[in-house]
């Protein structure tokens, strides 16, 4: 009986997966769930047949030591009770943390479907990369990924494209995930030593093709930079570095300046660089896509019901918006027409 649950459980979850890999939209997910509903039983594996093993080797090996005459703590080649003994505790804790941890994709699948449907939700289309090569040829482009000093890599990508009244253009909403290797003096037992220790941080942005400047940063108002505007607020803010004078005071105009004001309050620690290629990279702290499920699939019809409401992040269409602001004022064709009008 737990033999053909646990094959029935093994069979669906594997259709799961594939159909988790092929789901194009909200209705995908939610066709993958209603199979979970159908399924009637939970979807988890049952360990009872795994806590009767490890019951069947303690009783075992209990009744050979009680027949062995010999010390069991003994550990000698005359002792086969104390092998025993050794012999069990490691099948123990083998099947033990085997079947705490079978469940454990069933319940990192919840997380993923949840994680996509945000992704649906905000119009992102999940996709396939190489999260280490990804982070690599970014940091070519943008220096905010030339960050830490142990492993970089992009743990999401979205593709998206915004309509705008004025302006439309495909982008890449990402998470960014590098670490800091550092040698730590400790305080240890006996004095103090040097301890490796690792710092884990998250940036999150959006990059797309912006073809009206290039090789232009926002960044942490500490230097004098190439060109500062009249604005004391925007000084406040940010630092202009660039290798033109001239291009950052012609891209600063002051709509622009007004817009990257407007902007700065709305996400931690901001930063834009429009890079050589004609790119722009916005970045910041905030996790706009941070949404936690409350159930999951070994609560499916909940699940579903949680899965079927609205995750549209209004900040994230909010930082589109502005893009597309500082695209207009950056046009040379709406500069002539404002001019003229």
């Amino acid at each position: 009986m737990y033999s053909q649950h646990n094959n029935a459980v093994k069979q669906l979850s594997e259709q799961l997966e594939k159909d988790f890999e092929s789901a194009k939209n909200s209705d995908d997910l939610y066709r993958l769930v209603e199979k979970v509903i159908a399924f009637g039983k939970p979807l988890k594996y049952t360990n009872k047949p795994i806590y009767l093993l490890m019951l069947g080797i303690v009783v075992v090996t209990v009744i050979i030591m009680l027949f062995n005459v010999s010390d069991p703590y003994a550990y000698n080649d005359s002792n086969i009770g104390g092998y025993l003994f050794i012999v069990m505790i490691g099948a123990i804790m083998v099947l033990g943390i085997y079947a705490l941890k079978r469940n454990e994709p069933i319940t990192d699948l919840s997380k993923e479907i949840f994680k996509k449907k945000i992704l649906f939700d905000n119009q992102l289309i999940p996709e396939k990369y190489d999260g280490v090569q990804l982070a690599s040829e970014l940091q070519v482009c943008f220096k905010d990924f030339n960050r830490g000093n142990h492993t970089r890599e992009i743990e999401m990508l979205g593709a998206g494209r915004y309509e705008g009244k004025d302006h439309q253009f495909d982008y890449r909403y990402y998470q960014f995930h590098y670490v800091v290797k550092k040698r730590e003096w400790v305080k240890v037992e006996k004095g103090h030593s040097y301890k490796t220790v690792y710092y884990n941080f998250y940036r999150y942005g959006i990059y797309l093709t912006f073809p009206y400047v290039a090789d232009i940063s926002l960044d942490k108002p500490k230097a004098q930079g190439v060109y500062r505007p009249a604005s004391n607020e925007f000084n406040r803010y940010y630092t202009v570095n660039g290798d033109s004078q001239i291009m950052a005071a012609k891209f600063l105009k002051p709509m622009v300046v007004k817009i990257f004001e407007e902007i700065y309050p709305e996400l931690k620690e901001i930063h834009f660089d429009f890079s050589k290629r004609n790119q722009l990279c916005v970045s910041f702290n905030d996790n706009l896509l941070n949404i936690s499920p409350i159930y999951n699939l070994s609560k499916p019809t909940e699940f579903l019901q949680e899965l079927k409401e609205s995750k549209a992040v209004a900040k994230l269409n909010t930082i589109l918006s502005y893009i597309e602001q500082l695209m207009t004022y950056s046009d040379s064709n709406f500069d002539r027409d404002t001019e003229s009008s």
